[in-house]
């Protein structure tokens, strides 16, 4: 576009002194999705919708799942399977896997990948739909290669982000730290308590001395 003459690509090049933006890689089906989910938020974002391209209003259609009721049983399903105790039906491995989420009703997750407490806020209802749909990056590509979610999957685990999004200020502090210090100080005592009463019986005498009891008995012995 540079090359092209194009102004607002000129103009953010001499903005930021001719840096431009490494590759980011991506295929033509990943570009595509990333041009629909901008046209989706511009025409949230504007009361006319009339210049956003038909091809991209059905993209958006196919993409956002029937609104359904906000309703205890999705947030269960959906904490179930981002945590593993249900199993995703095309084998996929569960969100907690390399996710976490400030919650008091799901244990800690892993910290390989970004923390999704306040993701719906970040992105909205849209944005985690596209990715949990198709996702842009490498290492949740490979994971779910041929494992993609199901449509209800999907619409739980959205629903359960939402609700803790909706509750992150009701959440106690996760602080493991203490805990784990308390934990391991308690537990090195009771080994060494039940190390002590396991050998209390060696400790009364000693192996050397025995041995040297015996060595002196036999010498004695022998000069009879």
């Amino acid at each position: 576009m540079i090359q092209s003459g194009d102004p607002d690509a000129l103009a953010i090049s001499q903005e930021y002194q001719g840096l431009v933006m490494p590759d980011a890689f991506m295929s033509d089906t990943q570009i595509t999705n990333v041009i629909h989910y901008l046209a989706m938020k511009s025409a949230a974002a504007s009361p006319d919708s009339e210049n956003v391209p038909q091809s991209t209003q059905s993209a958006s259609a196919e993409t956002a799942p029937d609104p359904e009721p906000f309703s205890q049983e999705q947030i269960l399903a959906g904490q179930r399977l981002f945590q593993g105790e249900q199993r995703l039906e095309n084998g996929g491995a569960a969100c907690n896997a390399c996710h976490d989420v400030r919650n008091d009703a799901v244990i800690g997750g892993g910290i390989l990948a970004a923390e999704l407490t306040t993701v719906f806020s970040r992105m909205g209802k849209e944005g985690v739909i596209a990715i949990l749909r198709h996702s842009p990056f490498p290492v949740m590509q490979a994971a779910y290669k041929d494992k993609g979610l199901t449509k209800e999957e999907v619409q739980a685990l959205v629903t359960f982000l939402e609700y803790a999004d909706s509750e992150e200020y009701n959440q106690l502090p996760r602080g493991y730290g203490v805990g784990l210090f308390l934990s391991g100080t308690i537990g090195a005592g009771i080994m060494f308590l039940l190390f002590g009463v396991i050998w209390r019986g060696r400790k009364i005498g000693s192996v050397n001395q025995k041995i040297y009891d015996r060595q002196v008995k036999s010498q004695t012995d022998g000069d009879r």
